[in-house]
C-alpha cells in the first residue's frame, strides 16, 4: 500500500470515527430529550396525583360535614318523636292497667366503660317501662333492643326491685316490625291521629326482666 493509499484509508477511518461520534452525540441528545420528557411526564403525574389527593381530601371533608348535618337532623327528629310520644305514654299504659306516674327521656348510664341509653323511661312504684323509639320500626331493631334489656338493672340499679317491661315505639312500622316485637313479648307504641296508642291486643302477656 502506497503512502497515498494509507493516508486515504486513515482519512476514511477518521471520517467514520467522526460520523460515529456524531451519531453517539445525537443519540445521547435524544436520550436526554427522552429523559427530560419522562421527567416532565412524571412531574405531570405527580401534579395530577397531588390534585387528586387534594380533591379526595376535599370530598372526604365535605362528606364528613354532610354526615354531621344528617346526624344532627336525625337527632333533632328523634328528639321530636320522643317529646311527642312521652306525654301520651302514661295514659296509654293506664288503659292497660299499668299506672305510669312519670316519664323521662334519654336516660344514659355508664358502667365499666360501657354505656346504655333508654329513649323514654316510664316508672311507677312497682314497675319500669323501657321504651326504644324508632322513626321506622323494623324487625331487626327488635333483636337489638332485646339484647339490651337483660342488662337494664345493671345500668339502672335503683330499679333492681321493680318489674321491667320493654316497649318499642315507631311512627312508621314496616316489614311487620310490630308483630315481631309483640311475638317477643314487647309492648308496641305508635301514633294514631293525635293520640299515643298501644297496638298489643288485650290478651297480650308481656315479657318481664
Amino acid at each position: 500500500m502506497t503512502t497515498e493509499e494509507m493516508e486515504k484509508a486513515i482519512a476514511e477511518v477518521w471520517a467514520m470515527f467522526k460520523e460515529t461520534d456524531l451519531k453517539f452525540k445525537e443519540t445521547d441528545l435524544k436520550f436526554k430529550e427522552t429523559d427530560l420528557k419522562f421527567k416532565e411526564t412524571d412531574l405531570k403525574f405527580k401534579e395530577t396525583d397531588r390534585k387528586m389527593s387534594q380533591t379526595q381530601e376535599q370530598m372526604a371533608e365535605a362528606d364528613k360535614k354532610l354526615s354531621k348535618k344528617i346526624d344532627k337532623l336525625t337527632d333533632s327528629w328523634s328528639r321530636f318523636i320522643e317529646c311527642f310520644l312521652a306525654p301520651g305514654i302514661p295514659k296509654a299504659f293506664q288503659e292497660r292497667g299499668i299506672a305510669i306516674i312519670g316519664t323521662s327521656e334519654r336516660q344514659k348510664r355508664t358502667v365499666a366503660g360501657k354505656q346504655m341509653e333508654i329513649d323514654i323511661l316510664g316508672v311507677n312504684s312497682d314497675c319500669v317501662v323501657a321504651v326504644e323509639v324508632k322513626t321506622t320500626l323494623r324487625p331487626e331493631y327488635v333483636g337489638d333492643f332485646l339484647e339490651k334489656l337483660p342488662r337494664f338493672k345493671q345500668f339502672f340499679p335503683e330499679y333492681r326491685d321493680r318489674i321491667v317491661y320493654g316497649a318499642m315505639a315507631g311512627i312508621e312500622i314496616v316489614q311487620a316490625g310490630d308483630e315481631c316485637a309483640i311475638n317477643r313479648g314487647l309492648w308496641v307504641i305508635t301514633q294514631r291521629g293525635d293520640a299515643v296508642v298501644i297496638q298489643n291486643d288485650q290478651e297480650f302477656k308481656p315479657q318481664t326482666w
